[in-house]
């Protein structure tokens, strides 16, 4: 679940490119817990947000978790391209 604009909504609506199987834990001033079963990714964050809920701050999350699973999918996909 993430936090926009004061309203919450499902994590894989806020974080397309996950491809859903998105499961989230959110706590206050940035405390965060991100599992994505699919990816086999599990990210902790342990922040300190300037505001129990920062909007900007969760945006520029969703960006840092987005790049993460991309730039792992492309090295896995290069992996996998190599000959063993």
């Amino acid at each position: 679940m993430a936090i926009s604009g004061g309203h919450s909504q499902p994590a894989d609506k806020a974080l397309p490119e996950l491809d859903g199987g998105l499961f989230a834990a959110l706590g206050t001033f940035g405390q965060q817990i991100y599992i994505n079963a699919k990816e086999r990714l599990v990210v902790v964050l342990n922040s300190t947000w300037p505001k129990p809920i920062d909007g900007q701050s969760l945006a520029e999350t969703e960006v840092f978790l987005g790049a993460l699973t991309a730039t792992l999918r492309e090295r896995q996909s290069v992996r996998s391209e190599s000959p063993r």
